[in-house]
């Protein structure tokens, strides 16, 4: 079962996959998403980040929270990686795009 909290992020709790034989408790999508980004080359996750600025700019009355929250967290991951820098080409790319 999904529980959304106030942030839109969704907790998975006490879910059962194939009749018990996989039980997931308490995973938030914070988690598995920062777990995802860290699996991802520099080019992927140049990518990943296009993509979720790309929804941020797009949506219409504004971001969704869960969209920038996982932008944020790619920015993170960037600065993780000691490369903020391409967080911020993948940004004035998409900024630039949108522009013509």
């Amino acid at each position: 079962m999904l529980d959304s909290d106030f942030l839109g992020l969704a907790t998975l709790r006490q879910s059962t996959i194939n009749g018990g034989q996989y039980s997931w408790t308490e995973f938030t999508i914070a988690r598995i998403f920062r777990e995802y980004l860290h699996e991802l080359d520099d080019e992927e996750l140049s990518r990943e980040a296009r993509n979720h600025v790309f929804l941020c700019e797009t949506s219409l009355g504004g971001p969704w929270e869960i969209d920038l929250f996982k932008t944020n967290l790619i920015k993170e991951e960037f600065a993780r990686r000691g490369k903020p820098e391409l967080f911020e080409v993948a940004e004035k790319f998409i900024l630039n795009s949108l522009k013509h």
